[in-house]
C-alpha cells in the first residue's frame, strides 16, 4: 500500500504516550492508551495488506508470515538475549526463574497468556518484569494467526461479507471487553478475546469502502474530533480507571478517524494535525518506534532497580532508550527486513534462536533462578521470597475450595490423632495464610491442633460486603457454615483490616463491593463496619470465643530484595529505600481509625487481640524488616516463615487459654 506519513506519524504518538507513562511522567496518567493505538494502526495496516494481496489473487499465507516474521522477531530476540545477560546480574532467582519463563513464553507468542495466569496477590510486582510488555506484542501475533485464516476464508466464500463479518467478531470482542471489564479485569486486559476488537476497528477502517473525496475542512474536523477522543484519556486516565472495557472505545474511534481523515487524493492538502504529526521528528520516531518499545521496558526495569526514579536517571532511561531503540532499527530491523538474506537461511537462524532462548527459559525455571550466583549472606535473605512451609503447601485454598465443605487440619495432632476434631479455626484472607506458621508453632507446644480456612483476597465476613471478586461472598458463608458444623469453639481472625476499611493502603488500592456495586469512602466505612460488627455477633451468638489479629506493617518495597541488595555493590538506591521504610508512626497512623473505633469494641465484647506490631515495630524507629540474617516478609506486606516463627509466642494465649 502507499507510504502513509501520517501513519508513521500516530506510531510516534503512541510509543511517546508509553514512554512517557512508564517513566513516571504522572501528567500523563492515560499514556497507557498508546498500546491501544497501535493495535488500531496494526489492524488497519494488516488487513489493508491481506486485502490488497486477495483483491488481486496474489496472497499466500507464506508470504504474509515471512514478512510477519522478517518484522518482528530479529529486534525481538535481540532484546530478549540482551536482556538475559543484563538479568544474570541484577535479579535474584525468583525474579530471573519469572524473567525466564516470560522469555520462553515471549518466544512462543504466549507472553499474554503467561502475565494473566501470574497475575495475583503473590505474583512478582511490575518492577521486577523486564519482558512485561511483550503481552502487547503476543495480542498482536496471536491476531496476526487468526485473521489472516478468516479473510481468506471470507473470500473464498463470501467476497462480499468482509467488512460485515469483521463488524460482528469486533461487536461480540467488544460486548465480551464490556461484560467482563469487572469480572475478570486481568482477562480482560491481556487475552486476544476481549482485545481483538481493537485491531479489528482498524480492520473495519481498510475494508470499509472509499470515502468520497472531502473537502480539506472535513477531514480537520475528523481528525480534530480524533485527536481529541485520544487526548482526553491520555490526560484524564489513571491506573485505577477500568481498562479496557468500554474506556478504550474512545480511544480506538479517535485513532480510526486521524487513520481516515489522514486519507487524501495526492491533488488534496494536508490537514494541520497531518502537517504536525508528519514533521521529521516524529517521522523518525514512527520509523524506529517498534525498536523504541521493545527496548523502554527493559531499560525503565534495571535503572529504576539501580538508582530509582531520579531527574538523572529518567533522563538516562530516554538516552538509553533512543540510543537502543536506533541501533536496534538500523542494525537489526533494517538488515532483516530488506536484507538479501535468503528465506531458508533466515529460517535456519530464527527456529535455532528460538529453541535456544526456550531452552534457556526452560533452564532458569527448572533451577529456579541460579541462587549460586549470590553469597551465602544474599541468598539468606531473598530466600524470604521462597519461605513457604512444605507442612502448609495443601492448605492455601483456590477459587475451586470455596463451596468445599472441609478445612485442613494443622498442628502436633494433626499427624498423632490426639485430637481429630479441632475446636479452633483460623479464618483469613492472605495474610491469615501467612499467619498459619505462627499458629502451627503454638499448636506444635501445645501438643494440640486447629483448622485453617484462608483465602487470598477474601475478607473474612458473611458476604454482606466483599472483596475483589464475588466468590469471596460466597466464600465467607461457607466459612460460617463450617463454624456451626463441625461446632468450632474458637475463631481467630486475621486480615488486612484497615486496609479493606480504608480502601487503600499507600499504591495499593482495594476492591469492595456490596449488593449495589463497588463501594468507596466513607460508604465503604460504613459498610465495612455494619458487616464487621454483624460478623463478630453473629460468633458470639453462636457460642464461639473470638480473637482478632492485627494488621501487621507494610513496606513500598520488596522486603526480601531491600534486605539483600543493600549487601550489594551495584544497589545505589538502598538509602532511599530505606528513609522511606515504615517506621512505627506510619504504622500507628494507618491503623490509627480502626484502632480509635475497635478498641472500646473488643473490649466490651471481651475481644482478645493479638498485636503484631509489639514485635514488629518495638519502638519509635522503623519497623523491623529482617533478623538474624533472614528477610520477615515474603513481599512487601506479607510475612515469609520466619518472620511468622518470629511471632508465633504471640499465639500462645490461643491455646493455653482454652
Amino acid at each position: 500500500m502507499q507510504y502513509r506519513p501520517d501513519i508513521d506519524g500516530l506510531r510516534a504518538l503512541a510509543v511517546l504516550s508509553v514512554i512517557f507513562f512508564h517513566f513516571g511522567f504522572t501528567f500523563l496518567g492515560g499514556g497507557y492508551v498508546g498500546v491501544d493505538i497501535f493495535f488500531v494502526i496494526s489492524g488497519f495496516l494488516i488487513t489493508a495488506i491481506i486485502k490488497k494481496d486477495l483483491d488481486q489473487q496474489s496472497f499466500t499465507f507464506s508470504g504474509f508470515y515471512y514478512r510477519r516474521i522478517k518484522r518482528i522477531l530479529p529486534a525481538l530476540y535481540v532484546m530478549i538475549t540482551a536482556t538475559y545477560a543484563v538479568a544474570w546480574v541484577f535479579l535474584f532467582p525468583k525474579e530471573f526463574s519469572e524473567f525466564s519463563a516470560s522469555a520462553a513464553a515471549a518466544v512462543m507468542n504466549a507472553a499474554n497468556l503467561l502475565f494473566w495466569k501470574k497475575a495475583g496477590y503473590f505474583d512478582l510486582g511490575n518492577e521486577f518484569k523486564p519482558l512485561l510488555h511483550t503481552w502487547s506484542l503476543a495480542v498482536e501475533e496471536q491476531f496476526y494467526m487468526l485473521y489472516p485464516l478468516m479473510m481468506y476464508m471470507i473470500y473464498r466464500f463470501f467476497p462480499k461479507r468482509a467488512f460485515s463479518v469483521t463488524a460482528v467478531a469486533a461487536l461480540l470482542s467488544f460486548g465480551l471487553s464490556y461484560y467482563i471489564q469487572e469480572k475478570a479485569p486481568s482477562a480482560n486486559f491481556y487475552l486476544i478475546p476481549t482485545r481483538a476488537w481493537e485491531l479489528a476497528i482498524g480492520s473495519l477502517a481498510a475494508l470499509a469502502p472509499p470515502l468520497p473525496r472531502l473537502h480539506t475542512s472535513f477531514r480537520s474536523i475528523g481528525a480534530a474530533l480524533g485527536l481529541g477522543l485520544i487526548a482526553v484519556p491520555l490526560f484524564a486516565y489513571t491506573e485505577n480507571t477500568v481498562f479496557p472495557g468500554l474506556a478504550a472505545a474512545p480511544v480506538c474511534i479517535g485513532a480510526v478517524l486521524l487513520i481516515i481523515s489522514g486519507a487524501r487524493a495526492e491533488d488534496q492538502a494536508q490537514t494541520l494535525y497531518h502537517k504536525f504529526i508528519s514533521a521529521p521528528f516524529f517521522l523518525w520516531v514512527g520509523k524506529i518506534s517498534y525498536s523504541l518499545y521493545l527496548w523502554h521496558w527493559p531499560v525503565f526495569i534495571f535503572v529504576n532497580l539501580i538508582w530509582g526514579l531520579t531527574p538523572v536517571s529518567i533522563a538516562g532511561m530516554f538516552a538509553l532508550t533512543f540510543a537502543f531503540g536506533y541501533l536496534s532499527y538500523r542494525f537489526v530491523e533494517t538488515p532483516f527486513r530488506v536484507g538479501a538474506m535468503s528465506a531458508k537461511k533466515m529460517a535456519i537462524i530464527l527456529s535455532l534462536w528460538s529453541i535456544f532462548l526456550i531452552v534457556l527459559g526452560g533452564l532458569g525455571v527448572k533451577y529456579r533462578g541460579f541462587a549460586d550466583r549470590f553469597p551465602a549472606e544474599t541468598k539468606n535473605y531473598f530466600s524470604g521470597q521462597f519461605d513457604y512451609d512444605s507442612d502448609l503447601a495443601n492448605c492455601a485454598e483456590s477459587p475451586a475450595a470455596v463451596l468445599d465443605s472441609k478445612a485442613c487440619v494443622i498442628g502436633a495432632s494433626a499427624k498423632t490423632g490426639v485430637a481429630e476434631n479441632p475446636k479452633i479455626l483460623l479464618w483469613g484472607d492472605s495474610h491469615g495464610r501467612s499467619f498459619t506458621r505462627a499458629i502451627k508453632s503454638a499448636a506444635d507446644r501445645a501438643g494440640t491442633s486447629f483448622y485453617a480456612r484462608n483465602m487470598g483476597g477474601c475478607l473474612p465476613g458473611l458476604g454482606d460486603i466483599w472483596s475483589g471478586r464475588e466468590l469471596c461472598r460466597v466464600y465467607g458463608k461457607t466459612v460460617f457454615d463450617f463454624i456451626r458444623q463441625e461446632n468450632i469453639r474458637h475463631v481467630v481472625l486475621v486480615a488486612r483490616w484497615s486496609f479493606y476499611r480504608n480502601g487503600s493502603e499507600g499504591k495499593v488500592h482495594a476492591k469492595m463491593y456490596d449488593r449495589r456495586g463497588k463501594i468507596t469512602g466513607e460508604a465503604l466505612r460504613t459498610a465495612f463496619d455494619q458487616s464487621f460488627e454483624d460478623l463478630i455477633v453473629a460468633l458470639r451468638e453462636a457460642g464461639v470465643r473470638v480473637t482478632i489479629v492485627g494488621q501487621v506493617p507494610s513496606f513500598d518495597v520488596h522486603i526480601p530484595e531491600f534486605a539483600a541488595r543493600k549487601h550489594l555493590w551495584w544497589d545505589q538506591k538502598f538509602a532511599e529505600q530505606e528513609r522511606n521504610l515504615t517506621d512505627h508512626g506510619k504504622y500507628l497512623a494507618v491503623n490509627e481509625a480502626f484502632d480509635k473505633k475497635y478498641t472500646p469494641y473488643f473490649q466490651e465484647k471481651k475481644i482478645t487481640v493479638i498485636d503484631p506490631g509489639a514485635i514488629l515495630c518495638p519502638g519509635p524507629g522503623v519497623c523491623l524488616t529482617e533478623k538474624d540474617g533472614y528477610a520477615l516478609y515474603r513481599d512487601t506486606n506479607h510475612l515469609s516463615a520466619y518472620g511468622a516463627e518470629t511471632l508465633s509466642p504471640l499465639f500462645d494465649r490461643v491455646f493455653f487459654d482454652e
